[in-house]
């Protein structure tokens, strides 16, 4: 059952991917409406899931952590969902409807990789409040950059369009590029003082805590990586006036990092991260 619940939800917003797709290409309000129904019902599906795999956190020790590793990533991809949803009418956000749930459905299959293949987790004998809160830091800032990677293809894709004086029926569903490099730049900022946050707690953590060498994990050095990336980025914007697909361009390279971070160093080896 536990199994099931994931794989309908998997299988939901790919059903969901392809009516919003149809949307974009024939403009029918059926499919887009059809498609919103499919999201809502896998997000029921994957939330469900979600209850059922915190029943696995074992309240009589620090911090199970091999039961915490299949709801961290399974999170960001349900909050991906969650937000576009809510947020979809209200900011005319559907004409990314497509990009958002690839995203969500990648880091849903990321997941299932991670939970099945991944390196044995350390066991941490840390406070379970702070290491929450240190999670909890990070996978928020993950749901926002990812959104940032969505704003930042969609800014890639109309501004080359508009060069080419050619938009496809597809981009013409997009917000404007002032609007996906507001909501981008949002988006970035959040996600990278949250980031921040999550890194300085980790390593708080790794120190006071009985982790051998806890600069020795890949994970640590991808995300020292990854803020370099994204504070680079953030500077060239704020003194260089850095826009368009120059900073798209930064902020892909940023996620193309977390997503490296997410699925290839969890594979290699053992690692006191459970995601």
């Amino acid at each position: 059952m536990t199994h099931l619940l994931p794989v309908s939800a998997l299988i939901l917003y790919i059903a969901g991917a392809a009516a919003y797709a149809g949307w974009l290409k024939s403009d029918r309000q059926v499919l887009l409406l059809r498609g919103r129904w499919l999201l809502l019902f896998g997000l029921v599906a994957h939330g469900a899931f979600l209850v059922l795999a915190l029943g696995l956190w074992d309240s009589q020790r620090s911090l199970d952590v091999m039961a915490v590793r299949p709801i961290a990533l399974g999170f960001v991809s349900f909050a991906i969902i969650a937000v576009f949803l809510g947020l979809e009418r209200v900011l005319g956000l559907s004409g990314l409807g497509l990009l958002v749930i690839v995203v969500s459905a990648v880091v849903m299959v990321i997941a299932s990789v991670v939970f099945h293949f991944g390196g044995q987790v350390q066991e941490i004998a840390a406070d379970p409040k702070l290491v929450i809160f240190h999670l909890a830091a990070c996978l928020l800032a993950t749901v926002l950059l990812s959104f940032t990677f969505v704003f930042s293809l969609g800014v890639i894709a109309k501004e080359f369009s508009l060069k080419r004086s050619r938009l496809p029926r597809m981009l013409q569903r997009l917000p404007s590029l002032d609007r996906l490099e507001r909501f981008s730049t949002m988006t970035l900022t959040v996600g990278f003082w949250l980031m921040l946050v999550g890194v300085i707690t980790g390593v708080l953590l790794a120190l006071s805590t009985n982790v051998d060498a806890p600069f020795s994990d890949p994970r640590v050095w991808w995300s020292m990586l990854t803020l370099a990336v994204y504070a680079v980025l953030l500077l060239f914007r704020s003194t260089r006036g850095l826009r368009g697909a120059q900073a798209a361009w930064l902020a892909v390279l940023g996620f193309a990092t977390v997503a490296l971070s997410l699925l290839g160093v969890t594979l290699w080896g053992d690692t006191f991260h459970v995601y």
